[in-house]
């Protein structure tokens, strides 16, 4: 059994003299040194006895959990709060009168402020930080310290001394100011937080005991030395999650100051919702925003998509791999990692989109295959019937889209080549029927959840299709992006554009958008299709990619073209909901502990299988459960309510390019395998399918931190489009997304069907 604790004289003593000249230097100090920062430093040193005179120390040397709750203790509580304190001025005025005289000097000193100037440069403090973790864990040194007490205090000494160099420069105590600015530092608390998972990991999958002091003594405790040992590694990693994530969003915060925002400039409308030339012209407009000149998207991409050939000829492209797909889906084997109907779109297809969508923008919907019949359509059928006015919101989409998430848990349908054949197949017919019927790009608009979810993840896409210079746009009267343009002479893009998507006007005129989205009002990627058309259009080439200020659009509420000012749209703040809820719950709903715990729940209440539990189970996450704690965290406002959950979207995006990209690379080798044996089934010899290799690789080592580091860049754009749309009532919705980002964090590390982490 553990000896009797019994209180160090010497470390209490010095804890309370340190107290006291605290509180004596504060003395006759400036308003900045408060008393709230007097309890900052006076809780650190209360949280520095806990760590090293208290019974804590004493089941240290027992247990390793009890030893990293006393790490944690010293790095990532004690040093925070003291650094709060502003400690450097009080603690040397409370010093006696001799002491002054000696360290005054010597602090002012040359070598000392090289030394300081040194030792408090983020990256060095980030380094030392690291060093400190790894070199004390190692086995031997670990295992010294424990045996021997000058040894353990010199380890506590690091944790607690490069912990406080690290929260100097973050919270800068006057009169410090650190080297860098507050986005570098968040990445240097990023960067330090994910080399304490990787730590972690390798602390908790182990296998076997890494220290042998704690062999023989960990279960006096209660715990065997492997439980020791996970127990351990789940602390310090829950603790760096909870002191990391929120000061790095604080940063964030910090770093997007609240502007003046821009009067938007009401976009008056015609019959059809189409600006006329007068309102459009109107001299007391308020200017339009202006937006970054494209840089790295337009170089890349813009003059290839301005060209209709290239973007008829993507469409006709992914049109051939769809009808591929269907056939092996109906003709082909059954078994999902052999069919191409049960590797493409679910595990090749889904990652692919998202990870480009958040790279370059909305190119998902500019290349949808189900676009070129839709353009054969348009040849022979130009419908002018407006789509009904009850159905012109997101509701529908909403209520498709939380369908479609269930279904997908309920059925399996990723493991079914039939019915991914056939769904497929539906999604052609449906678009086909509602725009023969219907103007204005309906099923885009209104319909289609694949189209609604690409748009939402695009929110936090860094690029968007705009205007070049808003005073072309100012000037404008004409709103070609919107109305279309002739053809005054034979245009490259016309003549190159494939012959069987051209309208019957396509000769004399150049179509405009049909969303209705006129582009200096526009905003964002909401319903932007990026066909492109626009820039086709513009007759002053001013429409083309440019590059966003992705917090900014997500906070600010203008007025915009095409769906008016986001915080009254209570459809589209119930979209985002489902797309960010839904995230999480199709990712859930995949791992293992989730699936048994489902099975077990359906067998107990009389279910054959667990179906019904999944579809009613995802559709209460993905739509009542962001509905109740959106109410509450909005206090009953609307406007909040809207303004929160589009705040969310960014850590939405990033939870679905985690799950896909986990299956992408994870299943990547099954396209390959699957592709070979339908071109064998054809008659072409692409070589032997290699099966071994076609389903669930093994997970590369560098995959969870990199999932992690995604949610956690995530997380902190939420928390900073949130805190520049709230302000201080975003609190409630930056702990929902610390929620949400935690369960993600649980989510990538648990083993989960059809990766290949489960025997």
């Amino acid at each position: 059994m553990p000896a009797a604790w019994t209180v160090p004289p010497w470390t209490t003593i010095a804890i309370v003299l340190l107290a006291a000249a605290y509180l004596r230097g504060r003395i006759g100090l400036p308003e900045r040194f408060s008393r709230g920062r007097a309890a900052c430093f006076l809780a650190g040193l209360a949280t520095l006895w806990i760590a090293l005179a208290s019974p804590v120390d004493l089941y240290a040397n027992y247990a390793l959990w009890p030893h990293m709750v006393q790490h944690v203790l010293l790095s990532l509580v004690a040093a925070p709060l003291v650094v709060l304190g502003m400690p450097g001025v009080p603690v040397f005025r409370g010093l006696p009168r001799s002491w002054q005289r000696f360290v005054g000097p010597l602090l002012a000193a040359r070598a000392t402020r090289r030394a300081y100037r040194l030792l408090l440069h983020p990256l060095t403090a980030g380094i030392l930080f690291s060093l400190a973790m790894w070199i004390w864990h190692i086995p031997a040194l670990y295992d010294l310290a424990v045996a021997v007490p000058f040894w353990h205090a010199v380890e506590h000494a690091f944790f607690l001394g490069t912990g406080v160099l690290v929260f100097w420069n973050v919270f800068e105590p006057w009169p410090f100011r650190s080297a860098w600015g507050p986005l570098p530092r968040v990445l240097l608390l990023l960067a330090i937080d994910l080399q304490n998972t990787v730590f972690c990991g390798i602390l908790a999958f182990a296998g076997r005991p890494l220290y042998a002091s704690y062999e023989t003594t960990a279960p006096m405790l209660g715990v065997s030395p492997i439980a020791d040992q996970e127990i351990a590694a789940g602390l310090m990693w829950v603790a760096s999650q909870a002191v990391m994530l929120p000061i790095a969003g604080w940063l964030v915060a910090r770093s997007v100051r609240t502007s003046n925002r821009r009067s938007p400039l009401a976009l008056p409308s015609g019959a059809g919702g189409v600006p006329t030339p007068s309102s459009a012209s109107s001299a007391t407009s308020p200017p339009a925003r202006r937006r970054p000149r494209p840089t790295l998207a337009r170089a890349v991409l813009g003059p290839a998509l301005k060209h209709r050939a290239v973007r008829d000829g993507v469409r006709w492209i992914a049109f051939a791999l769809l009808v591929a797909v269907c056939l092996d889906g109906w003709l082909g084997p059954q078994e999902a990692p052999a069919n191409l109907a049960g590797t493409l779109p679910w595990t090749h297809g889904r990652g692919v989109v998202v990870l480009g969508i958040l790279l370059v923008g909305n190119l998902a919907c500019m290349g949808c295959p189900f676009m070129a019949p839709r353009g054969l359509l348009r040849r022979f059928v130009r419908p002018t019937r407006p789509f009904p006015k009850a159905l012109r919101s997101k509701w529908l989409a909403v209520g498709l889209v939380a369908i479609w998430l269930a279904c997908y848990e309920a059925f399996d349908l990723w493991a079914s080549p039939m019915a991914t054949a056939w769904i497929l197949a539906g999604y052609v017919a449906a678009l086909i029927a509602v725009d023969a019927f219907f103007s204005g790009a309906s099923f885009c608009k209104h319909v289609c959840p694949l189209g609604q979810l690409h748009g939402a993840i695009a929110e936090a896409a860094p690029v968007e299709v705009g205007v070049r210079d808003a005073e072309i746009c100012e000037r404008c009267t004409t709103m070609e992006c919107i109305r279309g343009a002739p053809v005054v002479a034979p245009a490259p893009a016309a003549t190159l554009a494939l012959p069987v998507l051209a309208t019957p006007r396509s000769a004399t005129r150049i179509p405009g958008c049909e969303m209705h989205l006129a582009q200096p009002r526009k905003r964002g990627n909401l319903d932007c299709t990026f066909c492109m058309d626009c820039a086709h259009a513009c007759p002053h080439d001013n429409v083309d990619l440019v590059d966003r200020r992705t917090v900014e659009d997500l906070a600010d509420d203008p007025q915009r073209s095409g769906v008016g000012r986001i915080s009254r749209r209570l459809d589209l703040a119930m979209l985002a909901a489902v797309l960010v809820f839904g995230a999480f719950a199709n990712a859930l709903g995949m791992t293992e502990p989730l699936v048994e715990a489902m099975r077990r729940f359906s067998a107990s209440i009389g279910l054959p299988d667990d179906r019904v539990v999944a579809f009613v189970g995802t559709l209460a996450f993905a739509l009542l459960v962001p509905a109740v704690i959106g109410v509450v965290a909005a206090g009953g406002s609307r406007e909040r309510f809207c303004r929160g959950m589009r705040g969310l979207l960014p850590l939405g995006a990033s939870m679905w390019a985690v799950h896909f990209g986990f299956h992408l690379v994870t299943g990547f080798s099954a396209g390959w395998a699957s592709l070979q044996r339908a071109a064998g089934d054809v008659g072409l010899d692409l070589g032997t399918p290699q099966w071994a290799l076609a389903c669930c690789a093994n997970v590369p080592p560098w995959l969870v931190p990199a999932e992690l580091l995604a949610l956690q860049v995530g997380v902190l754009v939420s928390a900073a489009a949130l805190v520049r749309s709230l302000g201080r009532r975003a609190w409630p919705w930056i702990a929902i997304a610390a929620a949400l980002c935690m369960l993600g964090f649980w989510i990538v590390q648990v083993p989960m069907d059809m990766r290949g982490t489960v025997a």
